[in-house]
């Protein structure tokens, strides 16, 4: 089901459905809930799936999948209307108020019944005996080249384990944090990429008609234009990473010694001596916060040694002067 959901393009289209649609009408909202459980069943536990949302949404959105926090504001359920568990309850309860008389003419009907049965199975079985169909049956399960029985697999239930619903309400909101840059615009070129995404795939099955294809979901990513001028370092933007407060909701760097190895990688590749420094601060900034989490930094007299040949002293940061 999760394969298929990808290869026939019905990924996307629950996607766009569960995160793009606003509306007051039932009918909407109810198919809208629907796209959010199915894109929730399509990617639990499915690797595949989860590559494609890290190439469509951006890190520090999809981060809230993980989370445990409650959701200021819950939906209103517009699909599990019928409360089976009260329906059940109350029919217990109708059925204890009956009369003594129904109840005693219920269970004498029971009593009949289940006697018409047994008396039916024995006649069938001395009829099978008369016209010989119990040898004949004996026969034919001694017959080498009788099949067995294949009992059906039985249905795996998927467990949704992500905080969807946490993850959708932080989509329609704005923020502007290190790892994250989630605004308006992000939104309607998300929104852009995914129409023509669909529309091509779809003039595409109309051409090929007489040829099974499939979604190439492999090669799909999304671009955000609007954010190209940020210096994105890993999953962190070098600009924000610098302005930010370390006491902020953001301040927590996730992965610090891969994302400490990105920033000292960039530095060493970049010939711009600006980047070198907006790097060199980057990596002060890590340091300090998650020496503990990256260990000794071996390097720390080269970068010393470099500064002093270019006589930028005034770059050296604090806290590779204080852990060297």
């Amino acid at each position: 089901m999760q394969n298929l959901a990808l290869s026939e393009g019905a990924l996307p289209r629950h996607l766009h459905t569960a995160m793009f649609t606003v509306s007051s009408d039932n009918r909407l909202l109810t198919n809208r809930q629907l796209s959010r459980h199915l894109v929730a069943l399509w990617t639990s536990k499915n690797l595949i799936a989860l590559n494609l949302l890290k190439r469509i949404l951006p890190h520090g959105l999809l981060s809230y999948l993980d989370s445990t926090e409650a959701v200021p504001e819950h939906d209103v359920d517009r699909m599990h209307v019928r409360d089976n568990l009260k329906i059940a309850s109350d029919q217990f309860v109708h059925a204890n108020r009956l009369p003594e008389w129904q109840r005693l003419a219920g269970r004498a009907a029971r009593g009949v019944e289940r006697f018409a049965r047994e008396k039916v199975d024995i006649l069938l079985l001395h009829w099978r005996d008369r016209m010989g169909l119990a040898h004949q049956e004996d026969r034919n399960n001694l017959n080498p080249n009788h099949k067995p029985v294949v009992l059906r697999k039985r249905r795996q239930r998927i467990k949704i384990e992500s905080n969807w619903e946490l993850f959708y309400y932080r989509f329609n909101q704005d923020y502007t944090r290190s790892n994250l840059i989630w605004n308006l615009k992000t939104r309607e070129e998300l929104r852009d990429a995914l129409e023509a995404e669909m529309r091509a795939f779809t003039v595409d099955r109309e051409l090929g008609s007489s040829v099974g294809i499939s979604w190439n979901h492999q090669e799909f990513e999304v671009r955000y234009e609007c954010l190209a001028d940020e210096i994105k370092i890993g999953n962190y933007y070098l600009r924000l990473l610098l302005e930010e407060d370390e006491k902020s909701e953001s301040g927590t760097i996730n992965q610090p010694y891969e994302f400490f190895n990105d920033l000292y990688h960039r530095f060493l590749l970049t010939p711009k001596t600006a980047m070198k420094c907006l790097c060199l601060q980057a990596l002060a900034i890590v340091y300090g916060r998650c020496h503990e989490q990256i260990g000794p930094f071996n390097d720390t007299k080269y970068i010393v040694a470099m500064l002093d040949r270019v006589g930028n002293h005034l770059f050296i940061p604090h806290p590779f002067l204080e852990f060297s």
